[in-house]
């Protein structure tokens, strides 16, 4: 029995929407990789944005009501106070927000590669298997950074490393698809 061959192209604002993409898991990996501390750098980006925000909410306030104590200046005044408290503080825990975004997203693939595995579903079994399994491996990935306190120090490489891979398959899939090759 012959099989039969698709051609499979992307059309421009496609590949570069995908590009783009690429590009910005492969920054963010390459940042979560090298940061020391990135409890300190979320922290600080968050408390600067947090006291601006505060600050301009306090000027719009004292401009349209000539006074800054109503509701908007109280809500203004929690932004600042939560900017202080992200400098003084470091309320942002940027590790365990990586370990469970890493657990979510295993146990999203593999019950998405389960699910797609039933013949109601009517998927390729392969790509399905492979999710399933990549799913069920980032699983009990996320579950090592979440139990065992010193393996939970490389959360943040672990998942530069993860948007680095996935940066360089959306890379291969744009100039492999947008080439006209052939796909099985």
């Amino acid at each position: 029995m012959p099989q039969k061959k698709y051609s499979v192209t992307l059309k421009t604002d496609q590949k570069t929407m995908l590009l783009i993409q690429g590009v910005v898991l492969l920054v963010v990996g390459i940042l979560l990789c090298c940061s020391v501390s990135l409890d300190n750098i979320v922290n600080v980006i968050l408390g600067v944005a947090l006291l601006l925000g505060g600050l301009i909410n306090l000027v719009i306030c004292f401009i349209e009501h000539k006074s800054i104590i109503r509701a908007e200046g109280v809500f203004a005044s929690a932004l600042i106070a939560v900017g202080v408290l992200c400098f003084i503080r470091n309320i942002i825990q940027v590790t365990p927000l990586i370990t469970m975004f890493i657990i979510v997203v295993g146990v999203v693939a593999l019950l998405d590669g389960l699910l797609g595995l039933l013949p109601a579903v009517n998927r390729k079994r392969v790509p399905t298997l492979v999710e399933a399994i990549v799913g069920a491996a980032l699983f009990a990935l996320g579950m090592c950074l979440w139990f065992i306190a010193d393996f939970a120090r490389f959360a943040s490489l672990i998942l530069g490393i993860a948007f680095i891979v996935l940066s360089v398959l959306i890379f291969i899939s744009v100039f492999v698809l947008s080439s006209g090759k052939r796909v099985k």
